[in-house]
């Protein structure tokens, strides 16, 4: 799942939206490979759900006639790598792409979106 707060649209073209947040829950599967070694990377795919919340104001700062949300349906696939380090202790790279398609812009589109996002943590372990 990704959550996005909130992010500022650039542009020259000042009837766009000013800011579009976005939520995607997207469940799915993870194939690890060497999953007892102190390095494991893996693959992750899976599907769901986007929704977009445009903002009240264009660039302009005139009231925006776009829809206030849209929702979309949304494919992520992406992989990653667990590093142990102690016995139950070890951290997490990810990188993943969440395909989905486009929030109110207010300029007709008719292609997709790809939201490329870079995560990391900690990992604990329990048996």
């Amino acid at each position: 799942m990704l959550a996005n707060p909130q992010r500022a649209v650039t542009s020259t073209n000042l009837g766009l939206t000013k800011d579009v947040a976005s939520l995607f829950v997207t469940p799915g599967l993870r194939v690890k490979f060497f999953p007892r070694g102190r390095i494991a990377p893996y693959f992750a795919a899976g599907g769901g759900w986007a929704l977009f919340e445009n903002s009240t104001k264009t660039l302009a700062g005139a009231a925006n006639p776009a829809p206030r949300t849209a929702s979309h349906g949304v494919f992520d696939f992406g992989g990653g790598v667990d590093v142990k380090f102690w016995k139950f202790i070890g951290l997490r790279a990810e990188i993943r792409d969440f395909y989905s398609g486009n929030p109110s812009y207010n300029v007709p589109l008719n292609r997709s979106q790809h939201n490329v996002v870079a995560g990391g943590g900690f990992v604990l372990r329990f048996r």
